[in-house]
């Protein structure tokens, strides 16, 4: 259960925010879990003609049942955005600060196949400080669009996931840093037409006895055409390498090679505000070594689909 409030007023070329909010995460008597957290933050935001500036400062009390003391955070936020007049060539760099709680509910999400034998639900909740720097801009009477950065972020309690025994995972909180960079393109030759593709890439430093499972690179294409309430789109990832200590194996590693995931749709929109979809994923349904696994032991079995609906009001 939560809730939040949030103020803002313009005055005289700046912004200024307010916003205050309250979490609790709990679960049943045999999870024996507990989560409060609440907390208030302000923010500023103006632009003095070559500089926009966002700033903001958040503070964050977090409790969580099994652990001895309540954690405090203190979240800066800063955005600074060069305003060159130029709309090929607009650098920024902006600070970001983040907590992210693991309790039980968050990480059945991440991943289905807990081992009920791991202690995971007084795991400590994730705090991130990231910093970015790149820069962006439009070319070709806006038919070209780029952006490309790079950065670090530095996490504390990161989740490490790991293989007990073939087909559970258990996880263990530790400190990871990662070093991030990538870039994007899009190419528009007609205004209803879109090419567009991506490339991220990072690097983590944290003790050896760790094995991060997220792919090292991803690579992202994507072609999408409208017409007239028609949208089609067919996009393609490359998805690198993934690896998890595995308990069971000799070299102690699972591992899987890059994969290719494609996917395609359609959406029509019926009227402002009502859209209909329908999408497919897994096209090219590869199976064993060549198949997407997205957990060690478990790998994506069949084409599938999704249809559904869109409202906006």
């Amino acid at each position: 259960v939560g809730g939040s409030l949030e103020f803002a007023r313009a005055f005289g070329g700046n912004e200024v925010g307010i916003n205050l909010g309250y979490d609790m995460w709990a679960g049943n008597a045999t999870l024996n879990y507990r989560d409060v957290s609440f907390g208030g933050g302000v923010e500023y935001a103006r632009n003095f003609g070559i500089v926009d500036l966002e700033l903001g400062v958040e503070y964050l009390y977090d409790k969580v049942r099994g652990m001895e003391r309540a954690s405090h955070f203190v979240l800066p936020h800063a955005r600074l955005l060069i305003d060159l007049k130029k709309a090929a060539f607009a650098p920024y760099i902006e600070f970001d600060t983040d907590v992210r709680h693991n309790n039980p509910s968050a990480l059945y999400a991440e991943n289905p196949y807990i081992d009920e034998d791991t202690t995971f639900s007084i795991l400590p909740n994730t705090r991130s400080y990231a910093v970015t720097a790149g820069f962006a801009g439009r070319l070709s009477a806006a038919r070209f669009a780029y952006r490309a950065y790079v950065g670090g972020e530095f996490m504390s309690n990161y989740l490490f996931w790991y293989v007990p025994t073939p087909g559970l995972f258990g996880v263990e909180a530790a400190a990871n840093n990662r070093l991030r960079f990538g870039a994007e393109l899009e190419y528009r030759p007609v205004g209803d037409l879109l090419f567009a593709v991506g490339y991220h890439h990072h690097f983590d430093y944290h003790d050896e006895g760790y094995v991060d499972c997220e792919p090292r690179f991803v690579v992202d294409a994507l072609v999408e055409y409208r017409l007239s309430r028609f949208t089609l789109y067919v996009m393609s990832d490359i998805i690198g390498r993934r690896e998890w200590r595995d308990m069971s194996r000799e070299d102690g590693l699972y591992s899987t090679p890059a994969k290719v995931d494609l996917r395609a749709g359609i959406s029509f929109r019926a009227s402002h505000g009502f859209e209909i979809y329908v999408d497919g994923y897994n096209l090219l349904n590869r199976t064993g070594a060549t198949a997407i696994y997205d957990y060690a032991y478990y790998y994506r079995n069949g084409i599938g689909f999704m249809a559904g609906i869109k409202l906006s009001f």
